[in-house]
């Protein structure tokens, strides 16, 4: 395993960064990348190196400041089968990060490297305007620019106290990256499966990707008093 600092060092320099959860949670590895990088290339390698959901994850308090709630509130607010769709939990017990799934409209069909990148780059242009202050002109922006259902989810990270998935994991990587939280990421998977932490460990060994555990990341983001002592 490598060490945060290494880690953080190498995610702004652009590169990806693999997160292992925890053998006690999904038992996933994520290939993790920063959004203010994005490009075609990323989405290509999250494609083809990672090949699970390709998610855009920012913060709760982001999300909340363009009006927006978890799709599991809404789904139980609208009640009738929604709600009970929404009611079940994974086995992990965890509520999930998801808040809606969008295209930008200058996309064809949403679905390219080419549209993806381009509605991940314009979601991280609308989180950096909330960071900004701005959050009237992020609101106008998100209504006019993007639709929905589209082809990029929309994740918001819940406290690092509250819920420890991938989304909470990587916004807290940005932060102590000194970064905007603002990140692309996917599942690597193998065939019938999920990539194992070994198999991580030689990717991280062949391509010079940092591979991290998630306690580290919350080691270091208690070491940094960014998320309390809890």
């Amino acid at each position: 395993m490598w060490g945060v600092d290494e880690a953080v060092k190498a995610f702004k320099r652009g590169l990806p960064v693999m997160i292992h959860d925890s053998s006690s949670r999904e038992n996933e590895v994520d290939l993790i990348y920063y959004a203010g990088r994005v490009n075609p290339d990323i989405i290509y390698m999250l494609r083809t190196r990672a090949g699970g959901l390709i998610c855009y994850a920012t913060t709760q308090g982001v999300v909340e400041a363009l009006g927006l709630d978890f799709m599991d509130n809404i789904m139980e607010r609208l009640g009738g089968v929604y709600k009970d769709l929404s009611a079940k939990t994974p086995s992990y017990g965890d509520r999930p990060a998801f808040v809606l799934w969008v295209n930008h409209v200058s996309t064809k069909t949403g679905i390219t490297d080419s549209d993806r990148a381009v509605t991940v780059s314009k979601l991280h242009e609308v989180t950096r305007l909330v960071l900004a202050g701005e959050k009237e002109r992020a609101r106008l922006m998100f209504r006019r620019e993007f639709q929905s259902p589209g082809h990029v989810p929309l994740l918001a990270a819940r406290p690092l106290r509250e819920r420890r998935g991938h989304t909470e994991l990587s916004i807290t990587l940005a932060l102590l990256a000194g970064l905007e939280p603002s990140v692309v990421f996917a599942e690597m998977l193998t065939r019938g499966g999920r990539l194992s932490v070994a198999e991580a460990e030689a990717l991280s060994e062949k391509n010079g990707w940092p591979l991290l555990e998630g306690s580290q990341i919350v080691e270091a983001c208690k070491d940094a008093g960014l998320c309390g002592s809890d």
